[in-house]
């Protein structure tokens, strides 16, 4: 059974998110054909989401967050994956980490690392 609060939790993360995020575009690429002659075939999905900074205490000495590394908030509906892009607009930022907050059986939110 899923926890009421959890439920609260994800319809707040998703009004937040969408009240104060940015449209973006999650790009995946799939591959057909052989292996002599690929195809590749990207999927775009328009997804909001909220860009911020990590801090300096996650950031620590740089080995795993560099600096110039963006972190963005993406509500449960968004699944996020290892090496898909994020167009932001400006930018196409590649997916090093997604987090997801699931503290039990409901996801609440993403926290994704994505570096340029």
């Amino acid at each position: 059974m899923i926890n009421p609060l959890h439920t609260k939790l994800a319809a707040v993360a998703e009004r937040l998110i969408s009240e104060n995020g940015a449209t973006m575009t999650l790009v995946s690429e799939t591959t057909t054909g052989p292996d002599y002659d690929p195809v590749v075939t990207e999927i775009t999905q328009d997804v909001i989401a909220v860009r911020t900074k990590f801090s300096a205490n996650e950031v620590g000495d740089g080995s795993r967050i560099k600096s110039t590394d963006v972190k963005l908030l993406m509500s449960s509906a968004v699944n996020p994956k290892l090496y898909q892009k994020v167009n932001d607009g400006f930018n196409e930022l590649q997916i090093i980490n997604a987090d997801v907050i699931k503290p039990g059986e409901l996801v609440i939110i993403y926290k994704v690392q994505a570096r340029l």
